[in-house]
């Protein structure tokens, strides 16, 4: 009968950093079969990866060697507040739309400011509440920045002319002034 090894934690040493003939010495699992599970799993000696995943683990209330239904709800758990905070975003997003409406249909320039102030605030806390809790679109945002170095950078919005052309639509406002049309 084969020996159960504790594979969470094999996987963790492994992803960690250990080598094989270490992970061998202290599990006593064969080179052969360790081999064979790192190959088939696909594990990666990626230490900035597992520290990343061992921290979503953490604040998800998972450690190594949990069974697949403490696993299950851990996961179940974590993704239920991500997406509380999703939908708080989407909420603010749509009162966001709702100024943004109002500044096109009364081609009311200071609430067009309003609106476009407090797009900017929004998208700015939003990114800064999507990194603390890890939520990742997969996709990336750029910016473009200006100044000598990193701790003289300032945000540089697009024109409305490159966001008309990256969106492929029109706003509606004056490129020049920014009013309503």
């Amino acid at each position: 009968m084969a020996q159960p090894y504790d594979w969470p934690a094999i996987r963790h040493a492994y992803e960690t950093g250990s080598s094989i003939a270490d992970i061998q010495l202290k599990y006593g699992a064969a080179l052969t079969t360790i081999k064979t599970r790192i190959r088939r799993e696909n594990w990666q000696q990626n230490p900035k990866e597992a520290i990343h995943n061992a921290t979503e683990a953490k604040l998800a209330g998972m450690k190594a060697g949990d069974d697949p239904k403490t696993v299950a709800t851990a996961i179940d758990a974590e993704a239920k507040r991500k997406a509380i905070v999703i939908q708080k975003q989407r909420r603010a997003w749509n009162k966001q739309e709702k100024i943004m409406n109002e500044a096109l249909t009364s081609k009311d320039y200071e609430i067009g400011r309003v609106a476009k102030i407090t797009a900017e605030a929004l998208r700015i806390r939003q990114e800064g509440e999507r990194r603390a809790w890890g939520i990742n679109d997969n996709q990336e945002i750029t910016h473009k920045h200006v100044g000598a170095n990193n701790d003289q950078r300032a945000f540089v919005p697009p024109t409305l002319e490159e966001f008309e052309r990256s969106h492929g639509e029109e706003t509606g406002l004056d490129a020049s002034t920014g009013a309503a049309n």
